[in-house]
C-alpha cells in the first residue's frame, strides 16, 4: 500500500468514529401557526396563533414571553409574496434579529424590550403563543402573501418549522 493512502485512510476512520458515536437526536418540539381571516384589507393588523407541542416520550422546557402576543421574541417569521420575495421588514424586526432598528417615520431608535418565562412541557402538552405580522413586516400593498415562522430548538440543536399559511391583503 502506497504510503500516500495512509493519510487518506486515517481520515476515513476518524470520520467514522466520530460521526456514528454523535447521532442527531430528532427535533422535541412542532409548531403549528394559524390566523383568521386569511383575506385581510391593506393596514389591517394580521395576528398568528403559535401552538408549540412537545412530540418527544420526555419533559421539554420551552422559552416564551408572558401572554400570547409576544411569540416574535422566540419565534423567527419570514415572509414572502406572491413571487417568493422576502416582504420589507420593519424597524422592529430588525432591532429583534440586531441589525440596526429604527422607525422609518419618526426616526427614533428602537430597542426592543421584554420579559422572558419557562415552561416545561410533558410527553403530548402544548402551549399556544401568538404575534403580529405587521410588527415585523409591511403588509401595505395587495396581494397573497406566504408566513412561515421557525423557532430553534436547544435540545437537537435544529430549526423547528412551522406549516405554511397564505393570507391574501385587499386595498
Amino acid at each position: 500500500m502506497p504510503i500516500r493512502v495512509l493519510p487518506l485512510l486515517f481520515s476515513i476512520f476518524i470520520f467514522w468514529a466520530t460521526g456514528a458515536s454523535q447521532s442527531v437526536p430528532p427535533p422535541s418540539l412542532s409548531m403549528t401557526i394559524s390566523t383568521t381571516p386569511i383575506v385581510v384589507n391593506a393596514g389591517t393588523d394580521v395576528k398568528i396563533e403559535i401552538i408549540i407541542k412537545n412530540i418527544s416520550d420526555h419533559d421539554v422546557g420551552v422559552d416564551k414571553s408572558p401572554g400570547e402576543n409576544s411569540g416574535e421574541k422566540h419565534t423567527k417569521v419570514e415572509v414572502r409574496d406572491d413571487k417568493g420575495k422576502l416582504v420589507r421588514e420593519t424597524g422592529y424586526k430588525r432591532a429583534l434579529e440586531g441589525n440596526g432598528g429604527y422607525d422609518e417615520v419618526s426616526g427614533r431608535i428602537i430597542i426592543p424590550m421584554g420579559s422572558n418565562m419557562g415552561v416545561l412541557l410533558k410527553p403530548g402538552e402544548t402551549v399556544k403563543d401568538g404575534l403580529s405580522v405587521n410588527k415585523l413586516y409591511y403588509l401595505d400593498k395587495p396581494g397573497k402573501y406566504t408566513i412561515q415562522c421557525q423557532r430553534f430548538e436547544d435540545e437537537s440543536s435544529t430549526w423547528v418549522k412551522s406549516n405554511t399559511i397564505t393570507i391574501t391583503v385587499t386595498p
